[in-house]
């Protein structure tokens, strides 16, 4: 568990990223082109609702980092074969589950108080909330991930904003780009969503 301070909250992050995954998984259904993709993301929602949850992470953290160590090495070796490496969905799909791995495995800010309370079966899951007394290489991490999915969230976030029409030499105004279907903005909203959840846990940890 996430330690936010807060039941509630901890509660309502949880379902935010239930729902985000529920987004993905539906959009796996529907889109076949997509849906390693999605499924990726519908794991990382599901696996950071865990997280969150104040009643504690029903997924042992070796379980989830050996899951999502898969996940990377997968859409990683696609990425070299394509040879596209940039930073594009491709990329991120492989940064995305490597920094679910960081999250379930390395121990990030305080270690939790006497009156913070901890599921002993994930007492190895130490990524509190509240920052200080941890490596410092590992902040430097947490930070840099921190900066990267806001980022990525403000790319993300540029696509749902209509595109301005134009002034063409003649002085006429050029059609502007069609708006996203309903259903790709619902996806890319979720994908901003899980950014930010992403970034929360990082900049929490610094």
């Amino acid at each position: 568990m996430i330690h936010m301070g807060s039941t509630w909250v901890n509660a309502l992050l949880a379902g935010i990223g239930l729902g985000a995954g529920a987004v993905f998984l539906l959009a796996a259904a529907r889109r076949p082109a997509q849906r390693p993709g999605c499924l990726a993301h519908a794991l990382m929602g599901l696996g950071m609702a865990g997280m969150f949850s104040p009643w504690g992470d029903p997924v042992p953290p070796v379980a989830g980092a050996l899951v999502f160590v898969v996940v990377a090495a997968w859409f990683a070796a696609a990425l070299l074969r394509t040879g596209r490496v940039g930073l594009t969905e491709s990329t991120h799909l492989v940064v995305g589950p490597a920094a679910m791995v960081l999250m379930y495995l390395v121990p990030m800010g305080h270690a939790p108080t006497d009156t913070t309370v901890v599921d002993p079966a994930h007492a190895g899951h130490t990524m509190t909330m509240g920052g200080g007394g941890g490596s410092p290489w590992l902040s430097a991490v947490a930070l840099g991930l921190t900066g990267y999915f806001v980022w990525y969230a403000w790319i993300l976030a540029g696509r749902l904003r209509p595109a301005a029409p134009t002034a063409s030499g003649g002085g006429t105004v050029a059609v502007a780009a069609p708006a996203l279907a309903t259903g790709t903005r619902i996806v890319v909203g979720a994908h901003v969503v899980m950014c930010g959840l992403m970034a929360v846990m990082f900049l929490g940890s610094v």
